[in-house]
């Protein structure tokens, strides 16, 4: 049987938004899916994404070098949205543009939803919040296992 190494298994779990996300593009793409139901699938991954935080809390001691190999994937893919859209004007073609918008898809609905004002208007800035709503998520789920468990 093949025993894992934990930190692989951790990364995984850091390209899983964008796995998610090019799921969803199709879904967008293919079934035309809008409104409520990209509302309840962004809603769905913030819970997926706290229940993660709590299966990593069972496997890891979560300190400062989980989270960021958890969310490496989703930094790396603001700084390199950040520079294209700063330095080379817009996205460029091929994966090098779309992957990295991927990562912030399945959280990006939610977000805008409550976005009224339309102060996150720059798609640098809804990522980031995106990006930071899932680290707290991921938080909050470490917290509830480290209740769980002392109970």
């Amino acid at each position: 049987m093949i025993r894992l190494n934990k930190w692989v298994i951790l990364m995984g779990v850091s390209i899983l938004p964008t796995v998610l996300g090019i799921l969803m593009n199709q879904l967008i793409m293919k079934v035309e899916l809008g409104g409520f139901m990209m509302f309840f699938l962004s809603f769905m991954f913030y819970l997926y994404w706290i229940y993660t935080g709590y299966k990593i809390r069972s496997t890891f001691v979560v300190d400062m070098k989980v989270f960021l190999v958890a969310h490496l994937i989703g930094v790396a893919s603001l700084f390199l949205m950040a520079y294209q859209i700063s330095v080379q004007g817009g996205f460029l073609t091929g994966y090098a543009g779309f992957l990295p918008q991927m990562y912030f898809l399945p959280g990006l609905s939610l977000i805008a939803r409550f976005d009224v004002f339309g102060i996150l208007s720059d798609l640098i800035k809804l990522s980031s919040v995106v990006l930071s709503v899932m680290v707290l998520c991921f938080y909050g789920g470490t917290r509830l296992a480290v209740k769980m468990h002392t109970r």
